[in-house]
């Protein structure tokens, strides 16, 4: 019999001659020790969590036996993981248990650019942060230049594709960065003459679109006669007119020419119609 409490346990025994004899003894149950602990999360893969325990009951002085090694009440500076806890009392009594200590939640650094893609004519990019958990920042615009600010505006000075970092940093060292591309185009320029020589001395043989910042696999470019009928036809931007209908030089005179193209890297679409002139 194995008795839960203090408990007091009589005998009675009794010869063969009739005597009667009565003894008494006291069985002492002595508490385990109680653990209560509180825990801080580790950061980021540094060790600086803790483990902070309150021993109650049992009998002290307390022996403490920690899976890591550590003979101490409390751990501190440890990282992510499990770690069990032996308390063994001045009886001889124990009580283990099981604690874990996780990481905390890293900092997510977020960002929108306002424009993504603009032109050279317009530089000025909008950075908004959309961060969380973070309390430093720090942009690397990819030109050589760079910001603390939370949210900050920059104005790029050449047309080109641009790489932009941002670290969003919280309160404990972690970081957590993104990145995205600012397209900054040049200027879109286009030319269209008003005229040409296809006379074979070498000098303006072909009629061609003349640009900058023209898509081109969004391009067309038709030639009409006086009549309206068409002579010409390509998608090739850099396939010019030669003069030329079914293998035969065309009269000088006036012809209409009709180009139609989308603005690299937009949605804008240009149609241009004018009139050209032919001389040979």
């Amino acid at each position: 019999m194995a008795p839960s409490t203090i408990t007091t346990y009589s005998v009675t025994g009794t010869t063969n001659e009739g005597c009667i004899g009565t003894a008494e003894i006291t069985v002492t149950v002595h508490p385990l020790p109680t653990i209560n602990y509180t825990t801080n999360l580790s950061h980021c893969g540094h060790s600086d969590g803790n483990i902070i325990t309150n021993v109650t009951g049992g009998t002290p002085p307390y022996v403490y036996q920690w899976s890591n090694g550590a003979n101490t009440p409390n751990l501190n500076n440890i990282s992510s993981g499990n770690y069990n806890l032996t308390v063994i009392d001045a009886n001889g009594c124990s009580i283990t248990i099981n604690m874990t200590i996780v990481d905390a939640q890293m900092p997510v650094a977020n960002f929108i650019a306002k424009p993504s893609i603009t032109t050279i004519e317009d530089p000025m990019i909008y950075f908004q942060n959309l961060s969380s958990g973070a309390s430093l920042y720090y942009w690397d615009f990819g030109d050589g230049f760079y910001s603390v600010e939370e949210s900050t505006t920059h104005m790029y000075n050449e047309p080109n594709n641009y790489y932009v970092i941002l670290y969003a940093t919280d309160e404990y060292g972690c970081t957590d960065t993104v990145g995205g591309e600012i397209i900054i185009r040049d200027i879109y320029t286009f030319y269209l003459p008003n005229a040409f020589t296809p006379n074979g001395n070498d000098l303006n043989e072909q009629y061609t679109i003349i640009g900058n910042n023209i898509d081109p696999s969004n391009f067309e470019m038709r030639i009409f006669d006086r009549w309206g009928k068409e002579i010409f036809y390509t998608t090739d931007i850099n396939q010019g007119w030669d003069g030329y209908f079914k293998g035969e030089p065309v009269p000088d005179g006036v012809y209409v020419v009709r180009v139609s193209f989308k603005i690299l890297g937009t949605d804008d679409v240009k149609h241009i119609i004018k009139e050209i002139v032919v001389i040979r």
